[in-house]
């Protein structure tokens, strides 16, 4: 998968109580959903080993409520992306690991 299909966002918007998402190994996955926002009770987000994907959401495209993200494992435009998030708004908890390179 790509990115996500227009059935597939519209039912992320039912999840309107989902307090934690994790995005694991999505070896295909090259965008994350637009609606993101729309989780309202969302607290955690984890992006794990999504090489593919290669920017977030800007702040403002993120849960109000999203109080951790965890990135782990992803594109270098990820993980940069993640740092200047934590960087702009040091409440925001983000943890960022990146691949050990041999």
């Amino acid at each position: 998968m790509a990115i996500f299909t227009e059935e597939q966002e519209q039912a992320l918007q039912l999840f309107t109580s989902l307090q934690h998402l994790e995005f694991s190994t999505c070896l295909n996955l090259q965008s994350l959903h637009r609606g993101l926002r729309g989780l309202s009770s969302s607290k955690g987000l984890v992006i794990y080993s999504c090489e593919e994907i290669l920017s977030l959401p800007p702040k403002e495209g993120l849960p109000t409520s999203l109080e951790e993200l965890h990135v782990l494992f992803c594109s270098p435009e990820v993980t940069e992306q993640a740092k200047k998030l934590e960087e702009a708004d040091p409440w925001f908890s983000v943890r960022v690991l990146e691949p050990l390179e041999l």
